[in-house]
């Protein structure tokens, strides 16, 4: 697990003075489309953070997590002052700590598809779990068929 850890904090280091956008993702503006407002996000890797951030600006409360330490604590800082918008790390391969149906949606842009399948069908109960009645999941997962 330290090492999955490492891994993504060396990348966001080296990733974030060269790549930081604030112009949300296609699948961020896709969705945001079809969210009611105002509603309780949770984000499951949140990376950057300009999703998180968009969805925050439409009216919506964010509860943005990744799995890096670095990552967040740049997202803390960049984005301060948003009332609206939370950071916290997160293991997604364990349980989340927050309570049932705290959720109207959960959002996973390129998040669900590196854990290993006993670890993914967790992760699916815990969305089911934290989701309200009637929540939203959006999740966009890499193809086997993908190139990259």
């Amino acid at each position: 697990m330290s090492e999955q850890r490492s891994h993504w904090d060396t990348l966001h280091r080296r990733r974030q003075a060269s790549t930081l956008t604030d112009v949300p993702t296609a699948f961020a503006r896709e969705c945001a489309a079809l969210i009611d407002r105002p509603s309780a996000i949770l984000e499951l890797g949140c990376g950057a953070g300009q999703d998180a951030a968009y969805l925050a600006d439409r009216g919506h409360t964010v509860w943005a997590t990744d799995f890096s330490e670095v990552v967040i604590a740049a997202n803390r800082e960049r984005y301060r002052g948003r009332p609206n918008l939370h950071f916290r790390v997160l293991n997604i391969g364990q349980p989340l700590p927050f309570d049932r149906g705290t959720f109207d949606v959960v959002y996973a842009h390129l998040s669900l598809h590196y854990l290993p399948d006993a670890l993914t069908r967790r992760a699916f109960r815990e969305i089911h779990r934290v989701l309200r009645p009637r929540g939203q999941l959006f999740f966009l997962c890499k193809s086997v068929d993908d190139p990259l």
